[in-house]
């Protein structure tokens, strides 16, 4: 079954196929805020969402291998330490 990312995807290079002369800016919130969807899709259309100021940024996991423990893994983006050193 196809997640609801997965048919915005495919809408949205339907979308610039058809109206390639035109310039398409997309609105998301919620469960359209995928960062892979706006990867695939940036060629064809521009992205406009709200993200959260304190957001929990990780890396990717680790392939899961049969019994092993739920790990989190390295955050990428400090948002503190960045207010912090940022000249105001």
């Amino acid at each position: 079954m196809k997640k609801l990312s997965d048919w915005t995807r495919q809408i949205c290079f339907l979308l610039g196929r058809w109206f390639s002369d035109f310039q398409i800016i997309m609105i998301a919130d919620g469960p359209y805020v995928v960062i892979e969807l706006f990867a695939e899709t940036r060629m064809y259309l521009t992205w406009t969402t709200r993200f959260r100021m304190n957001p929990s940024l990780y890396d990717f996991p680790p392939p899961y291998q049969k019994g092993q423990l739920y790990l989190i893994n390295k955050t990428l983006f400090d948002h503190l330490a960045f207010v912090a050193t940022r000249a105001t």
